[in-house]
């Protein structure tokens, strides 16, 4: 676990010191490869989330499934558990666990057909994947087995290897600015 917490410390950094012009150009970037992204193209419904701190900006992609009229859904954290709330507006967000935009509570998402983005704060060739830390997309995967699954990242996120323990869940692809894994 040490080294997990010692290789989020090192890319949160990384990400962090990425000037305001280049994560805007990134950001922009992964939108349009994710967006082109057959998972995403042919996905009726998606399970997003809203970019948090330096994150790749993810409110564009939201904007864009919600104009290609996708259902849209997005994470909203309960105690130690993480639930999916439909929303039809990114104006429904608003500030909530850890200052992350959160949609307030209305219809819970049930589409076991979604697409569900990933953030990542590490990632490997094998799609081994670090996050923020709290567990909570293993808990809802563990829950939600079926659902296909993105993780996203910049390129800049990739590391050798992650060391992964069985109940970590990987993302069916992740995408990048650059590639995907």
């Amino acid at each position: 676990m040490e080294a997990k917490e010692q290789i989020r410390a090192v890319f949160i950094k990384k990400r962090n010191n990425i000037c305001e012009e280049e994560w805007n150009e990134m950001s922009s970037a992964l939108v349009s490869k994710v967006s082109d992204h057959p998972l995403f193209q042919k996905a009726e419904t998606v399970y997003g989330y809203v970019s948090y701190k330096r994150e790749a900006d993810t409110w564009p992609l939201l904007a864009l499934a919600l104009e290609a009229g996708k259902k849209v859904a997005v994470p909203k954290v309960e105690g130690k558990e993480m639930e999916f709330y439909y929303i039809r507006s990114l104006d429904e967000l608003k500030p909530g666990f850890r200052g992350i935009f959160e949609p307030e509570k209305a219809h819970m998402a049930d589409d076991d057909a979604a697409l569900i983005l990933m953030p990542l704060v590490a990632f490997d060739k094998n799609r081994n994947r670090i996050g923020q830390g709290g567990g909570y997309y293993d808990r809802y995967l563990k829950r939600h087995p079926d659902n296909p699954t993105m993780g996203i990242a910049f390129s800049i996120q990739e590391t050798d290897m992650i060391p992964a323990k069985n109940y970590d869940k990987k993302p069916d692809v992740i995408v990048t600015e650059e590639k995907e894994v």
